[in-house]
Formats: C-alpha cells, sequence, structure tokens
C-alpha cells in the first residue's frame, strides 16, 4: 500500500515535469534563403535554424509549414516531424476555419485584381493651365499631377 502511494505522489509530481517539455512549432520564416523556425519549448520561444539545437532536438529540415528534427540522445530514433496547428481562442468552441495553402506565384506574376475597374474609383491627375501659373513659377508635369516650382533666383 505505501509503495503504490509512493508511486502515485511521484506520477503527480513528474506529470508536470513531461508536459514542460512538450516543443511545438509556432511559425516558420523565410526570407531568400534563410530559414528559421520560432519554437517553443520549456516555456520559451527559440528561434533557429536548420541544424540548430533546442534541448536535446537537432532541427533538420525546415519547410513552408512543418519542420522535421531528431533526438541527439537517442540517434535510432526516427525524424519528428512539427507542424503548425490551428488554434481555437477562448471565445470560440470551434476551430478557426480551415484555409488552403499558400500557391506560390511564377517569377513576374500578377496577382489577380481584387475589384473591378467598373467599381473602383478612378485616378484623375490633377492639370494646371498655363494661364494659371503665377510669375516666378513654372509648372512640372507628374504621372501624379502638375505641380507649381518656383523658378530659382538669378
Amino acid at each position: 500500500m505505501k509503495y503504490s502511494l509512493l508511486l502515485i505522489c511521484l506520477g503527480l509530481f513528474v506529470h508536470p515535469v513531461l508536459a514542460a517539455d512538450t516543443i511545438a512549432l509556432q511559425g516558420v520564416s523565410t526570407i531568400g534563403e534563410k530559414k528559421y523556425a520560432f519554437i517553443s519549448f520549456q516555456g520559451k520561444t527559440f528561434k533557429r535554424r536548420e541544424g540548430g539545437t533546442i534541448g536535446e532536438w537537432q532541427i533538420k529540415k525546415i519547410a513552408p509549414r512543418t519542420v522535421q528534427i531528431k533526438s541527439q540522445n537517442k540517434p535510432d530514433m526516427p525524424l519528428q516531424e512539427l507542424t503548425l496547428q490551428s488554434r481555437m481562442t477562448e471565445h470560440t468552441s470551434k476551430p478557426a476555419a480551415k484555409t488552403k495553402p499558400a500557391v506560390p506565384m511564377p517569377f513576374g506574376a500578377k496577382p489577380a485584381a481584387k475589384t473591378s475597374s467598373a467599381t473602383a474609383p478612378k485616378f484623375k491627375p490633377r492639370t494646371i493651365a498655363d494661364e494659371d501659373v503665377p510669375a516666378g513659377h513654372h509648372r512640372v508635369r507628374t504621372p501624379f499631377g502638375d505641380v507649381l516650382v518656383k523658378d530659382a533666383k538669378k
């Protein structure tokens, strides 16, 4: 009886430690060839590149929505994959709506316009007539409209 009570007490003390060791992927940043993973571990968030370590884990590969990690203490353990998880807010009981993964656009391609030309307001540059240019100034035409510039004193 004493032995089982001891095991229960140890289980209560060990369980929070195991929960504190959880590791989760918070985000991924890719800027050019530089890839960073933002990983939470033991209540802190770490920013690491491929090859970096957090605790016993080494980051092997960073992909757009996943990170592959490997235990340094257990070399025979296969790669583990961390994925970005959908989050629930405290005000809703349903997970956030799933979105389609981003599709990279070919180099030089332009995204489709979100508003039609019929509903978008037309830009009309401001023009200044010759007779409206005061003495000592001259008009400069730009794609955004005319501008009056004071002449330099000689």
